[in-house]
């Protein structure tokens, strides 16, 4: 079923961005100025990993290497199989086990946060927004632009990436010229995070002027 204001009752709006781009803080800080409900499909991706069923299906099609001493999925065992010497293959196989819960719980949050009445806008927070297809569960989409220096920089304090690293799962993701391309807005991010929020406000309100009659 694609989301839509017909049948959530509110505007959903994607935003997506290179890796290190900052657009979660963006989405998040948004959501503390506005009555808006941001749905991160990256937190809802953990919680699919603690799936019974999708542990077993991993472990089935990647071997128990993947789990750790308590049974539960290893992140960054899987992630040395997804990024390993059969990248795309091994990719393509993670994803079919775990997108399709993924979009499933990540449309039952937009479902509860529209039906609540706490809010006029939802977000739809997802790094692989248009690889997964989700951007069609989305009424418009933002893209939050950030060049490559201050993404390297973030990725490397948040996450001890390298060039190399953040350039390899970067590879693994639709180039960010298209990603550009196919959204409806782009949103700079290279200095105040306040400025990349007043943006996203602004396409917000003009977007959709009175969401609540949506």
């Amino acid at each position: 079923m694609t989301i839509s204001p017909r049948n959530v009752g509110l505007p959903v709006v994607g935003i997506v961005g290179g890796i290190g781009s900052g657009k979660s803080a963006v989405a998040r800080e948004a959501s503390r100025i506005r009555p808006w409900y941001v749905v991160d499909a990256d937190q809802i991706g953990h919680q699919t990993l603690l799936l019974p069923e999708v542990i077993t299906k991993l472990t089935e099609q990647f071997g128990n290497h993947i789990l750790d001493a308590d049974g539960q999925l290893d992140r960054s065992a899987i992630a040395k199989e997804v990024f390993g010497p059969n990248q795309i293959q091994q990719k393509q196989q993670l994803e079919a086990i775990v997108h399709p819960h993924i979009r499933r719980l990540a449309a039952d949050q937009l479902a509860e946060a529209a039906q609540s009445g706490q809010y006029q806008l939802l977000i739809l927070d997802a790094a692989i927004l248009f690889e997964a297809n989700w951007h069609h569960m989305c009424d418009a989409v933002v893209f939050v632009d950030t060049n490559w220096e201050q993404r390297l920089q973030r990725v490397k304090q948040i996450r001890n990436w390298d060039a190399d690293e953040l350039t390899k799962r970067e590879a693994s993701q639709l180039p960010i010229h298209k990603k550009q391309k196919l959204a409806d807005a782009v949103i700079p991010n290279h200095g105040e995070l306040s400025a990349a929020v007043e943006a996203l406000i602004a396409f917000a309100d003009q977007r959709f002027p009175n969401p609540q009659s949506s």
